[in-house]
C-alpha cells in the first residue's frame, strides 16, 4: 500500500507501510514535525505493515523527542502488528493507549 501521511488538528496519521522501502520518507516527515512543535501526536493505527527499520525509526523518534524535553503520543496500541514488534523489542511502553477505543 502506498504511504500517506495526513495532518489534521495536530494529529499526524500514517496510512500504509513503514518499511525499509519508504523509511526515508517517514524519517524526513518526522524530523520536520520534531522541529516544528513541542507536543507530537502520531497516529499509527492505520499502518498496515511495519518492519524492524520502521520500529527502529519509531524508537529513535521517541528518544529524540525525550532528549529535547518535548512530548509525544504514539497512538497505535490497538495495532497488533506494531504492538507485537514493540513487545519483541521490549519497547511497547512508547505506545500510548490514550484516545484508544
Amino acid at each position: 500500500m502506498q504511504l500517506q501521511i495526513v495532518e489534521s488538528n495536530g494529529i499526524h496519521e500514517i496510512n500504509g507501510d513503514i518499511t525499509k522501502e519508504n523509511i526515508e520518507v517517514v524519517k524526513t516527515y518526522l524530523e520536520t514535525v520534531l522541529d516544528a512543535n513541542d507536543i507530537h501526536i502520531i497516529d499509527l493505527n492505520k499502518v498496515n505493515k511495519i518492519d524492524i527499520y520502521g520500529i527502529n525509526l519509531l524508537i529513535s523518534f521517541y528518544r529524540n523527542i525525550e532528549l529535547q524535553n518535548k512530548r509525544v503520543l504514539l497512538l497505535g496500541y490497538n495495532n497488533r502488528g506494531i504492538k507485537s514488534m514493540l513487545l519483541q523489542t521490549k519497547m511497547s511502553f512508547i505506545l500510548s493507549d490514550v484516545f484508544q477505543k
